[in-house]
């Protein structure tokens, strides 16, 4: 059964989009996947959030994966107003950048499909809930190295 999500994505769109195929590579070899995250809560309404999620495609040591990039995304999310208030940071920090992130997904596998070395597809990921409402409200950053694209 399937519910309306009490986070709704207003709107997105990209903001970078680098991809680039490696002439020495090796398709065994796997991105590095590093993530940056930021969102900030709208200072006339506590339920608009704007998230950003900037993910590189980097080579690990010694690596020579198909492709290299950074692709960045901005979405504007609204809360659904009988949400509680305490709960809202939560909702927002870990569902907002898994939305974006598939958005990631989905323009990585559309444009290395049409690629020199064919489509790499990025693992699904989790994105646990960020702690305390002053981070959010100072637009927090984090840095996370996430699982591997294949």
């Amino acid at each position: 059964m399937m519910e309306k999500s009490p986070l709704q994505l207003e709107s997105y769109a990209f903001d970078r989009i680098e991809l680039k195929s490696q002439e020495h590579s090796d398709p065994n070899h796997n991105n590095l996947i590093e993530g940056e995250v930021s969102h900030g809560v709208s200072q006339d309404d506590l339920r608009l959030w704007h998230v950003t999620l900037d993910l590189s495609l980097n080579a690990d040591d010694g690596e020579s994966p198909l492709y290299l990039g950074r692709i960045a995304v901005e979405g504007v999310f609204r809360v659904h107003p009988t949400w509680p208030e305490d709960k809202i940071e939560a909702l927002v920090s870990s569902n907002a950048p898994a939305v974006l992130y598939g958005a990631i997904r989905e323009m990585v596998v559309n444009l290395t499909s049409r690629s020199k070395h064919g489509a790499i597809h990025l693992q699904t990921v989790r994105f646990p809930p960020s702690v305390g409402a002053s981070q959010a409200a100072k637009n927090a950053k984090t840095k996370n190295r996430l699982p591997a694209a294949k």
